[in-house]
């Protein structure tokens, strides 16, 4: 009986194992390859500065890779914001601003 025991704390260390690896291993880390926050940003960029809000362009092209509503939604972010930097960057902490 004690044999059963330890192999069940054995498979319950290895699921809550799996569940982390799985779950929460680098979660929020940013990564070097990932390009999909700066496409987003400029996307809502240029729909400032050319009026068109109904349709979102990247580099002059139709970019629909998310819903129009979530770049007008930036977009009026972005103008409620400075017109500096800091508005494409307001997701981010104020204390990691600087970096």
């Amino acid at each position: 009986m004690v044999r059963r025991g330890g192999r069940s704390r054995r498979v319950a260390a290895l699921a809550v194992a799996l569940v982390y690896v799985v779950l929460f291993w680098r979660l929020g880390v940013p990564t070097f390859w990932d390009p999909d926050e700066a496409h987003y940003a400029e996307t809502s960029r240029e729909m400032i500065a050319s009026g068109d809000y109904l349709a979102p362009y990247y580099n002059d092209e139709p970019f629909f890779d998310k819903p129009a509503l979530f770049h007008m939604l930036q977009a009026a972010a972005m103008t409620l914001l400075a017109d500096h930097g800091t508005r494409r960057r307001g997701s981010c902490p104020p204390w990691r601003r600087w970096v």
